[in-house]
């Protein structure tokens, strides 16, 4: 994922991935019975180290709860610190391995899709066949296993657009003191702008950091709930309430609007309401 997202500007969230929808999508008309997550255990460490692995630790403890909180099956093996300081999981492939086998054997799945592409796990995928169970490759074309495209019932390579819709962007925007102070007070719950090529990249689920345009260092974090897109400022006045905008009236909200934005903007660009939640 890391590949994928780094050519973004905007702050991606890999911490908050969304499993369940992607594992839906990825699946298709398959029925998800569980997703188990597999990742070596960070320990924390005194001596010289010690700073290091506090921090691995707490990025680990973050993810952990957020896999839990999706109800996502977190299953812990190893981590070792070679003697370069390096960290790499020990006995993660073979505890997958040992229980895909077993899981098969217990007639828990039909169909297991396998993430990963260590190479490994074809003999754990071979002997799963012999339980009339089917097995799916899923990898990258970069780095793609071809032992476990071989061994594999069937073979899906993830490609940008298979994975980024499920990943919420950090956004950032700037406000004036007015519309700053109304969404932190709750008085605000749609921000308007163009619907410009800016704009293209937002979508429900992702967060936008509001900042004041004379203090950069007063923020609001919110969560985009909805996208409105319209022709017009006028447009999503007649979908919504004036006071969604902070606005006394109609009249009031158009004022505030033709000061940032002509009227051959908007009927270049069009309109997009931003529907957000302020984040505690």
């Amino acid at each position: 994922m890391k590949d994928m997202t780094s050519m973004k500007t905007e702050v991606v969230k890999l911490l908050d991935f969304k499993y369940n929808d992607f594992s839906q999508n990825l699946i298709k008309g398959d029925t998800l019975i569980e997703i188990r997550y597999y990742v070596g255990s960070v320990k924390r460490q005194a001596g010289p180290d010690k700073q290091k692995s506090e921090k691995l630790y707490a990025n680990q403890q973050k993810l952990i709860a957020k896999l839990q909180k999706q109800k996502v099956a977190v299953i812990l093996g190893n981590l070792i610190q070679h003697p370069d300081k390096s960290f790499h999981e020990k006995g993660v492939d073979v505890r997958l391995a040992v229980e895909m086998i077993r899981l098969a054997r217990e007639n828990k799945y039909d169909v297991a899709y396998l993430i990963s592409s260590d190479t490994d796990l074809v003999p754990a995928v071979e002997e799963i066949h012999s339980f009339n169970k089917k097995v799916v490759y899923v990898g990258l074309s970069k780095g793609q296993s071809f032992g476990l495209t071989k061994a594999s019932d069937n073979t899906i390579l993830l490609r940008e657009e298979d994975v980024l819709p499920f990943i919420p962007c950090m956004h950032k925007m700037n406000l004036q003191q007015q519309p700053f102070e109304q969404i932190r007070d709750g008085l605000k719950s749609i921000e308007t702008r163009l619907n410009d090529e800016k704009r293209q990249s937002l979508k429900v689920g992702d967060e936008i950091e509001f900042c004041l345009n004379s203090d950069k260092s007063q923020r609001i974090d919110v969560k985009v709930l909805d996208l409105i897109k319209l022709a017009s400022f006028e447009e999503l006045l007649d979908t919504f309430s004036a006071s969604d905008f902070g606005a006394k009236d109609k009249n009031d909200f158009l004022i505030r609007v033709r000061k940032i934005y002509t009227k051959e903007e908007e009927e270049k660009s069009g309109v997009l309401g931003i529907k957000i939640q302020v984040i505690p």
